[in-house]
């Protein structure tokens, strides 16, 4: 069954118009790879520094509920990844296949989970400009069973030695943008009882979850124990990732991916959550309150005096 993108027109990097299909996929892919940023490799510095407080993270062991839970929660209308395996698929006959999906090594990674299927997500501005769209990257429903196990260890792994950040409200269980409006204004509030002003300061990081750099994603996950095969299939699974565009039913050429965390993942958000948790530390050493929602990071610092206004 064929999907229609809606997509029917599209302005390249040359100002050009696109119609066709075909040129369409390029472009976007043309758009998508060209916000790819090489690493300086300034993590080289300091390859083995790591918490000595935070218990070590190695392996994972897979079994048979981790597995099953996985495989329930697919959704049922999402579309088969680069090896054509549809969601539908893993869920009528998984109770056939859980001893040998149990076998599943968190080390090893096939070429194939390393392939994607791009499908443009217009966020918004004009429709015509490629930079007003997100890559939602399609892959491979078994690599999402796999990711989902190690991401509930993971999670459990920064929830339990205290490591992640309490001003995070996006992709965190039971926070959201509620919660994080009613945090500051409960902060700003506080701030007008004591007669002081409050100054904030918004920020939207431009294609943050495009342009995250793996060396220092995985020197931060070293720092935070995590390490051994564990680490390995990470490393694994982020290196040497290719992927393509699709506009209806035509694919665009294909391009390496340099960086990113993979948006339509499921290992991303908590990748990207982890990338970024180091910030709300560095900013509270200089007395600012952050409030983050994914890649939206709210800064707020009270006003006592005029020297305040310096920091």
């Amino acid at each position: 069954m064929s999907h229609k993108s809606g997509i029917t027109a599209v302005t390249d990097s040359n100002g050009v118009n696109l119609s066709d299909d075909g040129d369409i996929a390029n472009a976007f892919t043309d758009y998508f790879a060209s916000v790819g940023v090489h690493s300086n490799h300034s993590v080289h510095s300091t390859p083995h520094c790591r918490n000595p407080d935070v218990p070590s993270l190695h392996s994972i062991d897979v079994v048979e509920h981790n597995i099953l839970a996985a495989i329930d929660k697919l959704k049922n209308n999402l579309s088969a990844g680069p090896d054509g395996l549809p969601p539908m698929l893993f869920k009528r006959i998984k109770f056939s296949i859980i001893v040998p999906l149990v076998l599943l090594s968190v080390a090893y990674v096939p070429d194939i989970w390393k392939k994607a299927v791009v499908t443009p997500v217009h966020k918004k501005g004009p429709t015509t400009a490629a930079s007003n769209y997100r890559p939602i990257s399609v892959t491979c429903v078994l690599c999402k069973i796999l990711e989902r196990v190690v991401v509930s260890k993971i999670h459990n792994h920064l929830i339990e030695n205290n490591i992640l950040c309490s001003e995070q409200h996006g992709f965190v269980r039971g926070h959201s943008t509620c919660t994080n409006l009613l945090e500051s204004l409960n902060d700003w509030t506080l701030n007008a009882q004591e007669n002081c002003y409050t100054a904030v300061i918004y920020v939207d990081f431009s294609t943050a979850f495009d342009v995250v750099q793996h060396d220092k994603l995985f020197a931060r996950l070293h720092s935070y124990g995590i390490g051994g095969s564990l680490l390995d299939w990470i490393v694994n699974l982020f290196s040497n990732r290719t992927f393509c565009t699709k506009i209806n039913n035509l694919l665009s050429k294909i391009a390496d991916l340099i960086c990113g965390v993979i948006q339509g993942s499921v290992i991303g958000p908590l990748m990207f959550l982890i990338y970024m948790n180091e910030l709300v530390t560095l900013l509270n050493s200089f007395g600012v309150k952050v409030k983050l929602f994914a890649d939206d990071v709210k800064l707020y610092i009270k006003i006592v005096n005029g020297s305040d206004y310096d920091k």
